[in-house]
């Protein structure tokens, strides 16, 4: 039984209304402050508990019982929707809320792209003016590290606001802040922005409407802040605000004195737009030829945000105001604020949680060297499969109330979500919608054509994860030369390489002038790079894989050829490799380095970072060199901090050598006398906010939600002042602790660390002019022309090339400039590397499988491991590979393999090593993007067999994975497991009689996935039989059979309930069905299936809360959708789930000899009467209770199919094929009859007299009509009989003193429990009854049990197996 999938309305509202006057809700305080910062005093580097938030931040809406107070009058009707981003690494998560729902958050799209490895996907998102969509800008983290990919790399998708319909374009764009930029109505202007590789602007109008770009025009130069003002493009040209004309040609509108940003459309047909001018900014309007002041404020404190149909909001602190034009307005929030579409709600912060809050502010002054010494112990990075929380804070604006919101994206989805994870049209790894454009399937892991010097997905090659203490250790020995002396042995990690030592390997350079890199300059250049990984995200610290390969498959967006931008080309890619994402000579061929040096590179972390700090100080070293050690920051001193911004800077975009200034440049193009470091990455350049404040300054993390936001080296010398946050699951507590990365770097004033960049005086914000010198400055210049009272600088270059080659100055060194960390591990640590982590470690041998003896006359394993094992802890001579695991991928039309992109390799599981990929239905991309792994034997099987099936911990997540087996002649059977256990062990598929050499396969193409859900391969065992087991046992229906209120239930049936992960079926290891001892045997059915005992083969599909149409129904239309409404989705999963339908799972076949069930109460509707009875004065004088029971039981239809328990009870007598005269002994269909809940007992507690006799009537009436049933199916020759439990539990109900029923329960029994509160349930006023309500305990089961013995030992029933 279950609760109540659907519930009349009517009875629903009367049932929490009567309960509301028995309890007293939870009074969830709504006004809380916003998170703030942890104290300038808390202990730096050490673990911190999470900064304070509002009590309530584990809320998705403002709660139904403050909404009059915090949101104001009339909240009911307002259409204000507010729109905020988050990204983590399963996508770019859009988010909307409304007002009239009480901004209830909810996931309108997730949008990410297949073989885009990434640990955060970032971007930007706008409104349209029209309210009907929603454009974004999305790419992975480490797009914002290369030039050419910022520029126009991103991807662009438009999302209809209502349904999360995702149209994504073929066009690849910029990820500067100001794209893309909505219009007054369904427009909107995207931009591909200049690099070094192009000095031209290309902006793209596009029709939200008709989902085309109806414009594309080119323009010499930058041109920043693109909007549609009508049909007119209207953007900033350094300090001009221009008009772009359809030929490209830049009609000056107004000198904004400085590069204009925030450009908004207003309703009136103007423009408004921002300036900066020194520390204030101005906002301005242009219209029909004129421009005007709106208002002015302090820099930083005012910003201009567009709402819909022409709104535009004046944001934060004014202090000067002039006039505004119609539909322009003032509000009082903060100017970083993202504004909703009417202005209501203010969204303050919006980021993962993961950013919430870094480690804790450094305090000023030199840390104590003790107190940040040592090794440590602590655990791992927690896994995290499911898209991470997101924390929002906002301010509502009628009322000044602080709120904040938690919101898990994919928990309330829009009805189109999913769309945001089918591939873009112009990358490489899509193709044609599946069907016949696929050709035949190809096999191998490995891609073909490959460039990149090391492969993916080549058991031979897995990169070890190293822990953050691990890099920190590595950093701490690197920075000196020649202190490292640990060595990588012969054959390392499985390499196959000769040993090496990681220092000698890449030799630091000596810097000139003297003194050595700091050891916080490389962490923060690591944070950047890599978030600290060597392996992909998937990997686990201590865990190996894949390499960690930025853009592996290739980035050809350059080519004259524009219909190719996404193809796959090898020979374009990036082939950044690991922690320091090395680049250069990391392709295959390449001539710096040969192929064992680039495969020491790729697969070990500490010569990886080696190879980083060389190439730090090769760029140190070349700045100096090429200006005679005259460019330099602050005195040159390399032991501060900031005295490395220009190396870093280098490190990123290259250093232009001064001997080129008047040769040509890569491309071919004349330098025209530029050079030094490049102009993407200077301050001034107008693709980063002109207001910014330096990186995660004051401990706002959240800044690394949106990274795009800052110069390379800014974000660098960030991490260095702030190191990066590390979460970990504090094995002591059980509770999960951030801590820093790495040590913090120090300085001797808490306003010493803001300036760790330049800043404009007597402020925190970025001194964006810092590096711009004019023409008329004097020879030494870079063409930047900084106009006068500090406003920001444009490059005056037609190609851009305002390139830096002098020195400057902001800091006096050494008494305000920034210091190396404390150094974690010293030089006694030279010899010792940190140790593994072993915490994600599991038994390669997992134990269980049977022994060979009696009649298991073999075992068999096939797996595609070697010995030995990569991972460490992992000793495979215990046992032997008697086959193969191969893989067969799908094409495209094109010939193309795109699933090779989204599968991988993880040295965990059977033997150290799995692999994994993601489900997907057919309709989902599956049939292009489908992987099938097959395991064959090196022996034929001619005789009985069971198949065990190796399933890990990690990574295998999916609720129906389709094994088929082939017997070895031909025929073939398909089965349906849940995989989603989280622990090793072997589960039992069934025994097969084979003919032959037998074959096993597993496809990523299911009836449910989506994309998310991780489905695993790793080994299968053949139990081989002497004979033919005794009883083949199948247990199946509703809660009564899975063992609800039993408790001990699988993990993989209880689990994750408010997520789109959620099972509930709840299937117990102390159900009744495995306490029954069958006739002839001492041991119970679960004894025997726990020891794989060649005597059973049993299977256990049943499903607490499952109706009739849950077994037979083989995908329901919301399975091939996304969530919706969690309400929505709760009540059509339930009984369900994500599972195979029961009857389709493939168990029931002509071997079976017993099939146990339970099924009708659910659709009889038996949970409701309970919850009426419960909270009213029930009664059934006219028969309301009893009207459905004949038809739930003998003709009932729904969709014009049946869905009644006498078409269950004949679908198993087919499945079992007991009308064959080849069977001999027929199966034993059992339909076990439901208890009396509630006993005899003269006093029950919610029940009275006459209610309790009014439901045993009802009950009494169910067994009765069911006895019919069974009784005319029998008659007709069906092998079925009903097992009556009535007379068992009588003096034993709800209500007795020795009660073998659970009562109405208010606590969570397990993860997969209800937990929330919904209309319509039984409440105590904070949550819902637990699904264990009114079901049998485990003593219960233990009778039910008994109660079927009895039964098959009966003459009537007489069962005796084979």
């Amino acid at each position: 039984m279950r609760h109540h999938r659907r519930r009349l309305p009517l009875l629903g509202a009367t049932i929490a209304a009567c309960l509301s006057v028995l309890t007293t809700p939870a009074n969830i305080a709504l006004a809380a402050p916003a998170p703030t910062a942890p104290a300038a005093s808390a202990a730096p580097g050490s673990a911190q508990p999470p900064a304070d938030r509002p009590e309530h931040l584990d809320r998705s809406s403002v709660q139904p019982a403050q909404r009059d107070r915090v949101l104001g009058a009339n909240w009911q009707k307002s259409t204000d929707v507010a729109v905020t981003t988050a990204g983590d690494a399963t996508g770019f998560h859009v988010l909307t809320a409304t007002a009239g729902t009480g901004y209830q958050w909810r996931t309108v799209a997730t949008l990410s792209e297949p073989g885009m490895d990434t640990d955060q996907w970032i971007g930007n998102a706008c409104l349209t003016g029209s309210g009907k969509k929603i454009v974004a800008v999305y790419a992975p983290r480490h797009f914002t590290n290369r030039s050419w990919l910022f520029s126009r790399g991103a991807f662009a998708a438009i999302i209809d606001a209502e349904t999360g319909a995702v149209t994504k374009l073929k066009d690849q764009v910029t990820l500067a802040y100001f794209n893309p930029g909505c219009g007054a109505g369904d427009t909107v202007a995207l931009t591909q922005g200049v690099s070094e590789q192009r000095d031209t602007t290309r902006l793209l109008m596009v029709d939200t409407a008709t989902k085309r770009v109806t414009r594309a025009v080119v323009a010499s130069g930058q041109v920043t802040s693109a909007v549609p003002v009508g049909d007119t493009l209207v953007a900033a040209h350094g300090p001009r605000l221009v008009e772009v004309r359809t030929g490209g040609e830049l009609k000056q509108l107004a000198d904004t004195g400085s590069v204009p940003f925030d450009l908004r459309a207003t309703a009136d047909g103007g423009v408004a737009f921002a300036a900066r001018d020194g520390a204030t900014v101005t906002i301005r309007q242009y219209l029909r030829g004129e421009t005007r002041e709106l208002a002015s404020g302090p820099l930083g404190e005012l910003a201009v945000h567009a709402g819909t149909n022409g709104r535009v909001f004046l944001v934060g602190k004014t202090e000067r105001r002039g006039a505004l034009p119609q539909a322009v307005s003032v509000l009082d929030a903060p100017a970083t604020a993202d504004v909703s579409s009417e202005g209501g709600l203010a969204i303050t912060a919006a980021a993962r949680r993961g950013l919430r809050a870094g480690p804790g502010a450094p305090p000023a002054g030199r840390p104590d060297p003790a107190a940040s010494q040592g090794d440590d112990k602590r655990g791992v990075s927690p896994d995290m499969p499911d898209g991470e929380p997101v924390d929002i804070t906002a301010r509502v604006v009628a009322t000044k109330a602080d709120v904040g919101f938690e919101v898990q994206p994919g928990a309330d989805l829009a009805p189109d979500a999913s769309s945001g994870r089918v591939a873009n049209p112009r990358l490489a790894l899509t193709s044609k919608t599946a069907g016949a454009a696929v050709t035949a399937a190809v096999t191998g892991t490995v891609d073909q054509g490959y460039t990149c010097a090391v492969p993916r997905n080549d058991p031979a090659i897995q990169v070890y994860q190293p822990h953050w203490r691990q890099v920190e250790w590595a950093v701490d020995q690197l920075v000196f030369k020649n202190r490292l002396q640990v060595t990588r042995p012969n054959n390392w990690k499985g390499s196959g390489l000769p040993g090496w030592n990681p220092q000698t390997e890449f030799p630091a350079p000596d810097l000139q002038g003297g003194g050595r890199i700091p050891v916080s300059i490389m962490f923060g250049i690591l944070a950047q790079e890599s978030n600290l990984w060597q392996a992909q995200r998937s990997v686990q610290e201590g865990e190996t894989g894949n390499p960690l390969v930025g853009n592996y498959y290739g980035v050809n967006i350059y080519d004259s050829d524009p219909t190719n931008d996404w193809a796959v080309d090898f020979s374009q890619s990036d082939c950044g490799y690991g922690i320091s994402q090395q680049t250069d000579n990391m392709r295959k061929g390449a001539p710096g380095w040969d192929a064992d040096k680039q495969k020491r590179v790729a697969l070990d972390y500490v010569t990886n970072i080696a190879a980083g700090m060389s190439t730090l100080a090769s760029k140190w070293n070349q700045i100096w060199t090429d200006t005679n050690g005259m460019a330099k920051i602050n005195d040159g001193d390399p032991s501060k901090i900031e005295n490395w911004y220009l190396a870093v800077w280098a490190y990123n975009s290259g250093w232009h050598v001064k001997a080129d200034a008047w040769g040509r440049d890569a491309n071919n193009q004349p330098n025209n006398g530029a050079w030094g470091v490049g102009w993407l990455n200077n301050p001034a350049n107008p693709a980063y906010r002109q207001d910014r404040h330096p990186f995660l300054d004051g401990n706002s993390y959240a800044d690394a939600a949106h990274p795009q936001d800052w110069p390379y080296q800014e974000k660098v010398l960030g991490w260095a002042a702030w190191p990066i946050a590390k979460t970990y699951l504090d094995p002591a507590t059980n509770k999960l602790v951030t801590e820093g990365g790495y040590n913090y770097a120090w300085w001797t004033a808490v306003s010493d660390r803001t300036k760790v960049v330049p800043t404009v005086l007597n402020t925190s914000f970025v001194d964006v002019n810092a590096f711009c010198v004019p023409s008329s400055a004097g020879p030494d210049n870079n063409e930047c022309q900084p106009p006068s009272n500090n406003r920001p600088g444009t490059c005056q270059r037609a190609d851009s090339k305002c390139w830096w080659h002098l020195p400057k100055t902001w800091k006096t060194c050494p008494s305000t400039c920034g210091n190396e960390a404390s150094l974690r591990y010293d030089s006694t640590w030279a010899g010792t590397e940190r140790v593994e982590p072993t915490d994600m470690w599991t038994p390669c041998l997992t134990p269980g499988l049977p022994p060979v003896t009696g009649d298991t006359t073999k075992v068999l394993i096939v797996d595609d491991v070697t010995v030995p094992a990569i991972r460490g802890g992992c000793d495979n001579s215990g046992w032997t590979n008697h086959g193969t695991l191969t893989f067969e991928f799908a094409q495209d039309s094109a010939g193309r393999v795109p699933a090779r992109a989204d599968f991988q390799q993880l040295g965990n599981g059977f033997g150290g090593h799995e692999w994994f990929g993601y489900t997907r239905t057919w309709s989902r991309n599956g049939g292009v993007m489908q992987v099938t792994g097959t395991w064959k034997p090196d022996q034929a099987i001619n005789g009985w067999a069971r198949v065990l099936v190796h399933i890990p911990k990690r990574r295998a997540e999916t609720q129906q994975a389709p094994y088929t087996v082939d017997l070895g002649n031909g025929v073939t059977e398909t089965r349906y497991l849940n995989q989603s256990r989280e622990q090793n062990e072997w589960y039992n598929l069934g025994v097969f009689q084979f003919a032959g050499t037998p074959k096993v396969s597993l496809t990523n193409l299911n009836l449910e996935g989506d994309g998310t859900a991780a489905i695993s391969w790793d080994a299968v065992a053949f139990q081989v039989l002497a004979k033919r087991p005794k009883h083949f046992v199948v247990a199946m229906g509703d809660s009564i059979t899975s063992g609800e209120g039993v408790g001990n239930y699988y993990p993989e049936t209880d689990f994750e309930y408010q997520t789109p992960r959620w099972n509930a079926c709840r299937r117990s290891k102390d159900a009744w069905i495995r306490q029954t001892v069958l006739p002839g045997e001492t041991q119970t059915i679960g004894q025997l299936a726990d020891s794989f005992d060649p005597k059973l083969d049993f299977a256990f599909v049943a499903c607490s809360g499952a109706w009739t149409r849950d077994m037979t129904v083989g995908q329901y239309d919301w399975m091939d959708q996304p969530i919706g409404s969690w309400s929505d989705y709760r009540g059509n999963a339930d009984g369900r789930f994500r599972e195979a339908a029961q009857l389709n799972s493939g168990f029931l076949n002509k071997n079976t000899t017993l099939v146990a069930l339970s099924v009708g109460a659910n659709d009889a509707r038996w949970s409701d009467v309970i919850a009426e009875c419960y909270a009213l004065n029930c009664n059934d004088d006219d028969g309301h209770f009893e009207a459905d029971i004949p038809a739930v039981l003998n003709y009932r239809t729904v969709s014009g199919d049946p869905a009644n328990v006498a078409d269950i009870l004949q679908r198993i007598e087919t499945k079992t094929e007991n009308s064959s005269p080849a069977r001999g002994k027929k199966a034993k269909i059992v339909l076990m009859g439901y208890p009396d809940v509630f006993g005899s007992a003269p006093n029950c507690a919610h029940f009275d007299t006459y209610e309790r006799a009014t439901l045993h009537g009802v009950a009494e009436y169910l067994v009765n009509e069911t006895k019919d049933t069974v009784r005319i199916l029998r008659d007709a020759g069906l092998e079925v009989s009903f097992a009556d439990s009535m007379p068992a539990f009588t003096g034993h109900g709800v209500c007795d003193s020795d009660r073998w029923i659970n009562p109405v329960m208010f606590t969570k029994t397990g993860p997969g429990d209800f937990g929330d509160l919904w209309d319509g349930c039984i409440t105590d006023g904070v949550r819902c009854a637990s699904r264990s309500s009114m079901h049998p305990t485990k003593r219960g089961a233990t009778e039910f049990a008994t109660v079927l013995g009895n039964h098959l030992r009966s003459s009537g029933v007489n069962y005796t197996g084979w």
